[in-house]
């Protein structure tokens, strides 16, 4: 195995200093990544969910009231009556067409939801992996410079001292 050649614990010391920045922004980012992957799904899986449920039952409402507004001009009393009630179907299509969309939102919102959570945790597999060698690696990783920068000091001051 060769050896490094440093004759300056500045080396090292400017090594360390880059590799707790490495550590900070690391951090940072698993965090952020977790934040935004929990963020995303929660506001599929409830947010715009509970939107368009209320969205449904507003559409549903809608429905039954243009569907009540063409009974009325088919067959309502003579004075409601229309020769023509072409508008009122137009307007039961519009609002089944609303309906039917806000249905397949709710569907859709589901079954994204359910893929989002499925490749946020694909995904943060090797996220927690990075976190968990963080934990572990880094910290040795310190204790190993430390000693090496300590070491050359000593050698250092070791050198100077004979000369």
């Amino acid at each position: 195995m060769r050896r490094a050649n440093i004759r300056s614990p500045d080396v090292l010391k400017t090594f360390r200093n880059h590799l707790f920045k490495y550590e900070e922004t690391c951090r940072s980012a698993v965090a952020a990544m977790k934040n935004d992957a929990h963020r995303v799904a929660n506001w599929l899986r409830h947010t715009q969910l509970d939107f368009w449920k209320t969205e449904l039952r507003k559409r549903e409402d809608a429905l039954i009231r243009a569907r009540e507004a063409l009974s009325l001009a088919r067959h309502g009393t003579p004075g409601l009556q229309k020769s023509s009630y072409v508008d009122e179907q137009r307007a039961v299509r519009r609002a089944e067409d609303r309906r039917d969309e806000a249905q397949k939102k709710i569907e859709l919102c589901k079954r994204w939801a359910t893929v989002l959570e499925q490749q946020c945790e694909n995904l943060m597999g090797p996220v927690n992996a990075l976190g968990i060698s963080m934990d572990t690696e880094l910290p040795k990783a310190r204790e190993r410079l430390e000693n090496m920068i300590m070491s050359l000091d000593e050698y250092g001051r070791g050198e100077t001292g004979e000369a």
